[in-house]
């Protein structure tokens, strides 16, 4: 019998029945530290690479069986999403292509519509700050589609939480195949073909994992799939036009630096 180190209960075997703990008999030394991460990160049986793989091959079986309590062997949703946000934009950034892509597209804008020079500093500190949260921008899409998910495919069963799951593995997914797209770009320096086909790619790996968990007619899936998705884009752009705009008025009330609008006032 072994008196487990954690909760001092009595059991034979390599853990504890009552809180889990494994047996630990020797010192740690820096090989096993070393083993242990490299067991956490890319474990082929329970590790964020074995998950992922799984959600590509086949996203609705991941999803039933974390959504019925199958649990040991997956990841958790929210820390997938985590990590997989956390390398796109890291990637993202260091190669580049955020900023390719950013300046491509005020290109664009400033093609189609003409701005002031106070106007274009506000769109350059915008940037920065969203480069500077990129991570937490792209987990900031989970919850609000997820509200539109559950309002959408509600006659499934599924309550808000669930769906919250179910998002966030979709996005981990996208997260992970559209480094892809980065490389891609990376390599060819086709920032708007390539924003076109992130987007594409986004929608198409999003519709496939509702496909897949649903197990709905493609064409009436996806259609309720691609409204829920529009909503959410559009709520998302509400409330960060709202938050940028509620901000750039204090700045300027209080005469922060947070953003450089110049008034009118003489």
């Amino acid at each position: 019998m072994i008196n487990c180190k954690n909760c001092n209960n009595s059991f034979e075997g390599n853990f504890c029945p009552n809180c889990g703990q494994k047996v630990i008999t020797k010192r740690y030394n820096l090989k096993d530290s070393f083993s242990w991460l490299l067991n956490a990160i890319f474990n082929l049986d329970h590790g964020f690479i074995f998950t992922t793989r799984e959600l590509i091959i086949r996203p609705g079986t991941v999803i039933r069986d974390v959504l019925n309590g199958v649990t040991v062997k997956y990841t958790h949703p929210f820390r997938l999403l985590f990590i997989w946000a956390t390398i796109s934009s890291l990637v993202t950034i260091i190669l580049g292509t955020y900023d390719e892509t950013t300046q491509a597209l005020q290109s664009v804008d400033q093609t189609a519509y003409e701005h002031s020079e106070a106007q274009l500093a506000f769109q350059a500190k915008v940037q920065e700050v969203m480069k500077k949260y990129l991570s937490f921008i792209i987990m900031a899409n989970v919850p609000i589609i997820a509200l539109f998910s559950w309002l959408f495919y509600r006659k499934k069963g599924y309550n808000y939480t669930e769906h919250l799951i179910l998002n966030a593995f979709g996005f981990s997914v996208s997260a992970a195949i559209g480094l892809i797209v980065v490389f891609i770009q990376y390599y060819t320096h086709a920032a708007e073909v390539m924003s076109v086909v992130s987007i594409l790619l986004n929608v198409i790996i999003l519709a496939y994992v509702y496909m897949s968990t649903f197990k709905e007619k493609y064409i009436f899936s996806f259609l309720k799939f691609f409204f829920a998705l529009v909503f959410s884009y559009l709520t998302l752009m509400i409330i960060s036009a709202l938050a940028v705009i509620a901000v750039a008025m204090l700045s300027e009330a209080f005469g922060w630096e947070l953003f450089p609008f110049k008034s009118n006032k003489t």
